[in-house]
């Protein structure tokens, strides 16, 4: 059973076609990455899905209870601090130097 179901998803800015006919199925535990060249719509899909930006066209479809799990690109240092906190007191703890 899916988890997470796209359908012809489709995104203009005008006239500017994003992407288009854009269709997949996610199920529980799987994950994606999306590569591509800078402006080709990655970071404005992964928006469409998260409900952080509205679509032209077709269905996202995620079941009652399931998550998507995102890191924005633009991660602020506010964010970074308790992480990195973390990070240095768990390699303290192994006895190893952090990188």
């Amino acid at each position: 059973m899916s988890a997470i179901k796209i359908q012809n998803l489709e995104k203009t800015f005008g006239i500017r076609t994003i992407f288009k006919n854009v269709s997949f199925e996610l199920k529980r535990g799987e994950r994606l990455a999306l590569i591509g060249a800078n402006g080709a719509g990655k970071t404005t899909l992964i928006k469409c899905l998260i409900g952080e930006e509205d679509y032209t066209d077709g269905a996202v479809i995620i079941p009652y209870g399931e998550t998507i799990g995102y890191l924005k690109q633009d991660v602020t240092s506010t964010w970074l601090g308790p992480t990195c906190m973390i990070r240095k007191r768990a390699c303290e703890k192994r006895k190893k130097p952090c990188r």
